[in-house]
């Protein structure tokens, strides 16, 4: 078919496809700043921006807290709470339910956090905060392996559960 704005869409999709790409290289960019790799080139703006600074690195309690956090205790209550709702019918009858969207509805709570808000960081000029972000995600992705294997197993019974009903 030949949709005289098929344009639109495709444009759409090109730039959708970006990013992703877009926002890994920011953060990898913002991850090599707060490690102290400068960018090798003539600029003066690029030297200050590279320049590692001791405030830029947020401490270990924080990024533990944050991780613990984000990726075990949001999860727990998220998880709990859609769960109560289910049992109690407010949701909808979870038996009729499709188990991927109640695999989707509980486990979303435990991804890890997205590079949105180092983007938004970024485009804004705050560059400190961008790298402390960006450390964070880091080890927040790191650690997202061990939690994500745990919640998806503790979902995937509960979908089990549900279905069972």
């Amino acid at each position: 078919m030949n949709a005289p704005l098929k344009f639109v869409t495709v444009s759409t999709e090109l730039l959708g496809a970006a990013n992703i790409p877009c926002q890994t290289i920011v953060l990898a960019a913002n991850l090599a700043l707060s490690a102290g790799i400068s960018e090798t080139g003539t600029s003066t703006e690029a030297a200050d921006v590279t320049e590692p600074k001791e405030q830029s690195r947020p401490s270990a309690k924080v990024v533990i807290l944050m991780c613990m956090v984000k990726l075990l205790v949001t999860p727990a209550l998220a998880i709990g709470g859609t769960v109560a709702l289910m049992k109690s019918g407010c949701l909808g009858d979870p038996s009729k339910m499709d188990s991927m969207l109640v695999f989707n509805l509980l486990i979303w709570s435990a991804m890890p956090s997205a590079q949105a808000l180092s983007m938004l960081y970024q485009m804004e000029g705050h560059k400190v905060a961008t790298m402390q972000l960006a450390m964070i995600y880091a080890v927040q992705y790191a650690v997202a392996i061990a939690t994500m294997t745990f919640w998806i197993g503790v979902v995937l019974n509960l979908v089990e559960d549900f279905q069972a009903i």
